[in-house]
């Protein structure tokens, strides 16, 4: 058993390791979404739905036009073709929406039937004139709202064959269904979560144990979609899930299905470094750590030999390793777990499994390894019949494990809270600047009772974010990490959003960065003009109405610390009045470089219009942040950070 010193060894190796860096902009091109549904709205056809065509071309099947892969197509080799779709459960509709796909200069013509108490009836007919080349999202088709059982589309062109890729269902707005989010699957629970919808009296859940068929149902309070805990489910069984809400006892759209499982074991640190010797580039290695039981990473052509490599950020105390796979045919399947180091890998662990084939995950045994702390995995894999496919990796620990640690940035302090361990004697408190060195960091050492109360001071203001993670100590020995989180103290305080409805333009934007990203509450993400070499930009804010505004913020980074040029004009009735024009000082702060307050003359602004310029690097704009109100006395321009609320960093609003 090694000691906490010899935690060390692995980390001059993880350098070497290809670990994911955060939120450094590279000159690349712009890369499509990874199902390439550009321009697709509303959802997905429902899980669960039977497909049928009046004919179809040899692996062009019907039922590809609802798997959520803008590249798998039904096609017929004709100038007209029918497809038809049965739902499980019937689907409030205002619209359909086609993609298409393929060259030729054609026009086609699209009919929409809708199945209602048995019977069809035309609900929509639209002709399109399609000029350019590959898959592209048509316009919307309206139809007859109602609720359907199912649409049939029948299609016909100009060209001597036809093809659909995708086929997305628009409901009304009263209709529109939960954003279900990928079940979390930990310590043998299954927990469910959704983005809310508006004014529901309360959410229904429904799931089974196949795919699209739901047996049990279960209804949950309207303020309960964060982490809600399925109860009663059996342990090592894949569940399917989707949620509706329910207003005046008239149930949304479903959600997209979501698939869980109740499971041993814990989620590996978030941002642990990934690497397979092969990989499909739809199923890629990220998923084998996505939480999402239903993804799955895949080798290339389908092989029955792989390598997948782990690098953990600080090290993980480990016992087990825990697999959820797919095998579609009966094997027998080896797993050899080795460390990493510098003179060569070690066997930690091995273990041949049989399965007797599943085209649903499955769980197999647990593989045991020597305990002890790790930070550099490699698994190799060989099957003798099913290809190799991993759907989740999880690890198990006689260790505990932090959980729920939060940091709120203060002035030269960051407070910090986290969920009590039991029987912990003390807690170890270990923070940094420079990320990930979370070994080379400072290390404190707290009291068992300091959980919900503890701040650490004397840090820097107004620069780089301090990352912190936290475990426990019982009986001397030191427990599992917790998760890692960030928090940059400010001796300023910090504005508020942009008022809802603004519209924001620019000139242009480059690699998926668009001025929207501006004004949407996340620090986190930002706007890289297309114009300059990417290094000078102008962007445009016009308010609903006017608002009345003591001082505006810039939230920017730089991945080279330097000063950053803004020319700043605010809108009052027709004349764009200068407010500022100057440098401010940027850092690389991936996760909201927040800079000093600009106090403006206090007044009614209609707009912002900001001109920005760098010399060291790419612009890489975060937010638009205002003080509202007539007075920056005591707000922007002096220490009154303890008196402003700030939301905690391990929430989704920084």
């Amino acid at each position: 058993m090694q000691n906490q010193s010899q935690w060390r060894k692995g980390w001059l190796y993880v350098c070497i390791f290809s670990l994911l860096v955060i939120c450094v902009p590279q000159a690349k091109t712009a890369e499509a979404a990874l199902d390439g549904s550009e321009g697709l709205v509303g959802n997905r056809i429902p899980v669960g739905t039977t497909y049928t065509s009046s004919t179809y071309d040899p692996t062009f099947d019907p039922q590809n036009i609802g798997d959520g892969d803008w590249y798998s197509i039904w096609k017929v080799s004709a100038n007209t073709g029918i497809i038809q779709m049965k739902f499980a459960e019937a689907v409030n509709l205002k619209s359909v929406q086609v993609s298409t796909g393929g060259i030729g200069d054609r026009y086609e013509t699209y009919t929409i039937r809708g199945l209602q108490n048995g019977y069809w009836r035309n609900i929509a007919t639209r002709t399109f004139h399609v000029t350019t080349g590959g898959n592209q999202a048509l316009t919307p088709i309206s139809v007859q709202i109602g609720w359907y059982d199912g649409i049939s589309i029948a299609v016909s062109s100009t060209r001597n064959w036809v093809m659909m890729s995708e086929v997305h269902l628009v409901p009304t707005t009263t209709s529109t269904p939960p954003a279900q989010l990928p079940a979390l699957n930990k310590n043998e629970q299954v927990s469910l979560s959704w983005k809310p919808i508006a004014d529901v009296d309360h959410y229904q859940i429904r799931y089974g144990t196949t795919s699209g068929q739901y047996t049990d149902t279960v209804t949950v309070a309207s303020d309960t979609y964060n982490n809600f805990t399925v109860p009663n489910l059996a342990t090592g069984v894949t569940y399917y899930f989707a949620v509706a809400g329910v207003r005046n006892g008239i149930r949304t759209n479903y959600s997209n299905e979501v698939g869980g499982m109740r499971i041993r074991g814990n989620p590996f640190p978030e941002n642990t470094g990934k690497g397979a010797s092969s990989e499909y580039y739809r199923n890629p290695v990220e998923y084998t750590m996505d939480g999402d039981i239903l993804s799955k990473w895949k080798t290339q052509n389908n092989s029955k030999n792989a390598t997948l490599s782990y690098g953990i950020r600080y090290p993980l105390y480990i016992d087990e390793l825990q697999f959820v796979i797919t095998a579609p045919v009966e094997s027998d399947i080896t797993y050899k777990i080795y460390e990493q180091g510098r003179n060569g890998n070690t066997l930690i662990g091995q273990k041949t499994v049989h399965v007797a084939g599943s085209l649903s995950p499955v769980r197999i045994e647990s593989i045991p390894i020597e305990p002890d702390w790790y930070q550099l995995l490699k698994i190799e894999i060989s099957s003798t019949a099913a290809p190799v496919e991993v759907n989740e990796l999880l690890y198990i620990s006689d260790r505990s494990s932090m959980t729920g640690l939060q940091a709120t940035p203060q002035n030269g302090q960051v407070h910090l809270t986290w969920d009590a361990v039991p029987e912990a004697d003390e807690y170890r408190i270990t923070y940094m600047k420079q990320y990930p060195d979370v070994l080379n960091g400072q290390t404190i050492t707290v009291q068992a009772d300091t959980y919900q109360d503890y701040t650490v001071t004397g840090l820097d203001n107004n620069s780089v974010p301090y990352y912190f993670v936290v475990n426990a100590v019982i009986d001397g020995q030191n427990q599992n990490y917790s998760n890692l989180v960030h928090a940059t103290p400010m001796s300023y305080a910090t504005g508020d959003p942009v008022p809802k409805g603004t519209i924001v333009t620019t000139l242009g934007y480059y690699d998926n960065k668009p001025p929207e990203n501006t004004i949407d509450g996340d620090l986190s993400t930002y706007w890289i003009p297309n114009t300059g070499d990417h290094k000078s930009g102008t962007i445009n804010y016009r308010f609903p109405k006017p608002v009345q505004l003591s001082a505006i913020q810039l939230v920017s980074m730089l991945n080279v610390p330097g000063k950053q040029a803004f020319t700043i004009y605010g809108l009052q009735g027709n004349n764009w009045n200068l407010l500022y024009d100057g440098k401010i000082q940027a850092y690389f702060n991936p996760f909201g470089g927040v800079l000093p307050a600009i106090p403006v003359p206090p007044g009614k602004y209609e707009g912002i219009m900001i001109l920005t310029e760098t010399k060291t690097t790419w612009v890489t704009f975060q937010e638009l942040l205002l003080f509202y109100g007539a007075n920056t006395n005591g707000t922007v321009l002096t220490d009154t950070y303890s008196s402003v609320s700030i939301p905690t960093v391990s929430t989704d609003t920084y």
